[in-house]
């Protein structure tokens, strides 16, 4: 009787043998019909089952399986076959794909399980540790040049010799990368440096896209004489001066020395620059003055490593590793990883775009009483931007008679079912998905067979585009299952620009190619655009810009034709909350980086909600502004609020429970005074999110002060007296006095706006009350971590900066890995998902703009550091 390896053995030969009956050895013209085989694979692949199912029955052991190690071992004499037998054998990794897509067939078979070699996955970002050997010779050799450096400095006579030291410093103690550094230097003049508290300005955007040389051309070049109409243009011309995000950092000593000579050198210059090369010198162009460092750095670079090998002949050989201002700028940001600085910093300092932070004063000045309760920490100097938040309103200003509430009224009539609609739409499968554009560049392909010419703006052509758009629309919906997905607005948008703007057929046809990146088909927002909000276009817009076959011109074509899709579809009344996207702003926005701050929040709730019977109205809009500004909450989210959406508990601190939990807790533990008193938990539920991250869970009572959550307690109450016997879910939270349905945001947001706008400036939307959340909580999160940084901060008397709250907040963050998870730095990530993002990115580069407070503090840890140990 055979065994039940030989038996397995022969059911693997019969199956993989199909085509070859009768045939000692298969041709190669010979097609297999196995289905579950992979098309791509047809080439010579019945020679190739051939020779598998003559090695594989040697490899199943008697339980039926193949171990990895017994595929590898059949791959590798497939390859040196291959060499025998063919003149070009294909690449190692195509013949590796090729075997173990035939392979994995098998695993159909009963009572057989091949085994696949696991393959390397790839880094979710780029490592600043030394990943190879030419990678540690190179931080060896620019500790070596760090070491050096000022020595070399002083006995050298190269004229750019101060330049090359700041740009090294900037390197070795940031962790800059090469074109953020050439881009910083080539923008960076006296009215960017507070030499007094070693502040600098480094800009936030790309210093060489397209927009910026195009204002320069339109402005002209400062000090260089033009003709034509446009005559003389002074420094304030100059783009560098131009309104623009700034990313703040205090600096090292080590780095702030060679920028104070500099700074010296160029406070006599007429244009005070700090990288021109004389003083009487015109400023080039923003292009060709990135272009003129680059030369000087690498001149000075090549005399710095000569010199130097003359100087320290023991470190010749290491000196070799390096040989231009690239290798040295390269290397730059290992020496800085490796003296401590944490990965986030260098990613930040990596490559463009930077954070942009707030103008908002947020740590205190020599007059710290200033800021004290009862203080006029609350009037600040009124700024100068014509859109920019009254600091100066006081609460008599904001506070209004009990009578006049009515002047602030909701819309009643602007309602609809409770509960959001956003997990109705389902997200696109990957087939679904290259579907669509397979659909949509059909269609775009179809357009050129309607004429001969390359418009169709006669009205002959109408009838068949109308015919042509039915067809692809019906088409679209049978892929995707709805009428309002990615590709039905495309088809709208396309025939638009041909009809009413009379686009040429070849220009709309790269705009459909250029607004379906495959990076972007994979978002889940694509299946349904009405519901976009500004986070779905800003995180499409980054999908975007991903794609590394596009160069940097087609990313900005990109944006621009983004922000075109965005005005047509604000054209049918969706998407009027989104601020459609240009190529100016280089995928970081910089439109929301004024920051509300806890005053100004604490003076409008006072005037909402601060009289002794406040009315519903008022309650609903100061909730509304809370969840917005305490929490980041989107203004549709607000909106789909219901009561079963706001679990409020007691907790129970002697219960069997408690002493559970307390028993298994591993996490950090809030301590405990005899004056604590048991807080009250609110926990916000987000169910409706166009992805998993924003269905998230918020917890209120740790975000907001204790009135907000005893507020929205009283008013859950209230609203359950509307309709006792509805389902909790079938009751919106905020909506009409005497009814269950819930408010759209034409009914609460919008007038709630109206009336901060009077208050703030015009410039405040309830997205930018999000972008302030996302702010505060950084500085909570580091706060709570460092007192010495919490005692800097001016509104250090506010709820949120309490040490108690601090600690709490902080104890939720750290979960149950305690006190592991500030070592590995993964609260960031808690952070993100608190927001509802997808990427940690998009928190620290568009979201925060706090974080030069942090980053300098951190900066100023670890060189306070080093200095103290060394």
């Amino acid at each position: 009787m055979p065994s039940a390896t030989e038996n397995m053995s022969h059911h693997i030969w019969s199956y993989l043998e199909g085509n070859h009956v009768n045939q000692d050895r298969p041709d190669d013209s010979v097609a297999s019909p196995q289905s579950d085989l992979c098309r791509k694979d047809r080439t010579s692949r019945s020679a190739l089952v051939w020779q598998i199912s003559q090695r594989l029955p040697a490899h199943v052991n008697a339980d039926g399986v193949v171990t990895d190690k017994g595929v590898r071992q059949i791959t590798d004499e497939l390859y040196e076959w291959l060499k025998e037998t063919q003149p070009t054998p294909p690449r190692r990794r195509h013949h590796q794909r090729r075997v173990e897509a035939i392979v994995a067939s098998l695993n159909a078979l009963p009572e057989l399980t091949i085994l696949l070699p696991t393959r390397a996955v790839p880094m979710p970002r780029p490592s600043h540790a030394p990943t190879s050997i030419q990678e540690t010779q190179g931080l060896a050799a620019m500790q070596v040049v760090d070491r050096h450096l000022d020595a070399w400095r002083k006995q050298t006579h190269h004229p750019d010799r101060w330049l090359l030291t700041l740009a090294i410093r900037m390197g070795c103690r940031l962790g800059m990368g090469p074109k953020v550094l050439v881009g910083t230097l080539a923008l960076l003049g006296t009215r960017h440096v507070d030499k007094a508290n070693r502040r600098v300005k480094l800009p936030s955007q790309f210093q060489n896209n397209q927009p910026l040389q195009e204002a320069w051309e339109n402005t002209g070049t400062p000090g260089a004489p033009t003709g034509g109409k446009q005559g003389s243009r002074g420094l304030e011309n100059d783009p560098a001066h131009q309104s623009m995000g700034y990313y703040t950092l205090q600096l090292p000593r080590a780095v702030m020395d060679p920028l104070t000579h500099l700074l010296h050198v160029a406070s006599g210059q007429r244009c005070e620059w700090l990288a021109l090369e004389r003083p009487g010198k015109t400023v080039p162009k923003p292009h060709t003055r990135q272009q003129q460092l680059q030369k000087r750095l690498d001149h000075a670079a090549k005399t710095l490593l000569k010199e130097m090998k003359q100087a320290y002949p023991q470190h010749r050989s290491t000196l070799n590793r390096l040989s231009s201002w690239s290798t040295m700028g390269r290397y730059a940001a290992l020496v800085a990883q490796h003296k401590g600085i944490a990965s986030v910093w260098l990613d930040i300092l990596s490559d463009y775009p930077l954070p942009t932070d707030s103008g908002e004063p947020i740590t205190c000045g020599n007059g710290r009483d200033r800021y004290a309760p009862g203080g006029r920490g609350h009037r600040h100097e009124t700024s100068h931007q014509p859109e920019a938040l009254n600091h100066h309103v006081s609460d008599a200003a904001l506070l209004r008679p009990k009578g006049r509430d009515s002047r602030l009224k909701t819309d009643d009539l602007a309602v609809t079912t409770p509960g959001g609609t956003d997990g109705d739409v389902q997200p696109l499968s990957i087939d679904q998905s290259y579907a669509l554009r397979h659909a949509v560049l059909r269609f775009s392909g179809q357009l050129q067979s309607l004429t001969t010419v390359n418009k169709l703006k006669a009205q002959r052509y109408q009838a068949p585009l109308r015919q042509l758009r039915h067809d692809t629309m019906k088409k679209l919906t049978e892929i995707v299952g709805t009428e309002d997905s990615f590709g039905h607005w495309l088809v709208a948008f396309a025939c638009s620009q041909l009809v009413h703007h009379e686009s040429k057929i070849s220009s709309v046809r790269t705009y459909l190619s250029r607004l379906m990146p495959p990076p972007l088909l994979l978002h889940d927002a694509i299946a349904d655009v009405p519901g976009w909000d500004q986070d779905s276009v800003d995180e499409l817009c980054n999908e975007g810009q991903s794609y590394k076959r596009w160069g940097h011109n087609t990313r900005q074509h990109f944006l621009r034709t983004m922000g075109m899709f965005i005005q047509f579809c604000q054209d049918y009344h969706i998407l009027e909350d989104v601020n459609p996207p240009s190529s100016s702003e280089a995928h970081l926005s910089t439109r929301r980086t004024r920051m509300v701050n806890p005053l100004q929040m604490d003076q409008a709730w006072r005037s909402l909600v601060g009289h002794t019977h406040p009315s519903q109205t008022n309650t609903q809009f100061a909730l509304s502004l809370a969840l917005g500004y305490y929490a980041g909450l989107r203004a549709s989210e607000v909106c789909q609020l219901t009561l079963r959406d706001i679990r409020i508990e007691q907790p129970d601190l002697h219960g069997e429970w408690a002493a559970l939990h307390q028993h298994f807790a591993k996490g950090l533990q809030a301590s405990a005074t005899p004056d604590s008193k048991v807080m009250l938990e609110c926990w916000v539920y987000i169910r409706c999110g166009k992805t998993s991250s924003a269905r998230r869970r918020l917890p209120l009572h740790l975000l907001a002060p204790p009135e907000v959550t005893q507020c929205l307690v009283r008013w859950w109450d209230t609203r359950r007296d509307v309709a006792p016997t509805h389902d909790l879910k079938d009751i919106g939270l905020f909506g009409p006095l005497f009814s269950p349905l819930a408010y759209q945001r034409q009914g609460l947001i919008d007038p709630l706006l109206d009336w901060l706008r009077q208050r703030w400036g015009s410039g405040i939307d309830f997205h930018g009350l999000r972008h302030s959340a996302a702010s505060w909580w950084q500085l909570r999160l580091h706060a709570a971590q460092h007192a010495d940084f919490r005692e800097s901060l001016h509104y250090r008397f506010h709820w949120m900066f309490q040490p108690e709250a601090l600690e709490h907040f902080l104890v939720y963050l750290c979960g149950a890995e305690g006190s592991e998870s500030i070592e590995k730095g993964s609260l960031i990530g808690q952070l993100a998902k608190l927001i509802g993002h997808r990427h940690v990115n998009t928190l620290l580069h568009t979201y925060s703009h706090s974080l030069g407070l942090i980053h300098s503090h951190a900066l100023d840890m670890t060189w306070s550091n080093r200095r103290a140990t060394s």
